[in-house]
């Protein structure tokens, strides 16, 4: 048996465990709250409505506190619940974090009274 073998295939093993771990952890579903900074709705490639909301969100980073405007999107059946949003209501949903061309966004899966 082949030591050089063994070590790549641990490798290889290890490599795949740790891509899977990302991955998911990408696309968890989290509990989202913000301020409503605007409101779009369009019509996507494939000629469904969809609702882009910005929101900014309050985040802390080695004791510092900031905060960030991302997009939160509604399709399918939380396109029109998203669009009734207004510039400063407060957004609480049931999100699925992800990134998008390397910018981090979040899909509504429910949102929340």
């Amino acid at each position: 048996m082949n030591f050089k073998r063994v070590i790549s295939g641990a490798m290889i093993v290890a490599f795949l465990i740790v891509m899977g771990t990302v991955a998911v952890s990408l696309g968890a579903e989290e509990v989202i709250e913000g301020t409503v900074s605007s409101v779009t709705t369009a019509i996507d490639k494939n000629g469904q409505e969809y609702t882009r909301v910005l929101t900014s969100f309050e985040r802390e980073l080695q004791g510092t506190k900031y905060s960030v405007i991302l997009p939160v999107m509604g399709f399918g059946p939380q396109a029109e619940p998203a669009a009734t949003l207004q510039q400063g209501d407060k957004l609480k949903a049931i999100a699925q974090n992800r990134m998008f061309q390397g910018r981090e966004s979040y899909t509504i899966i429910q949102l929340i009274e």
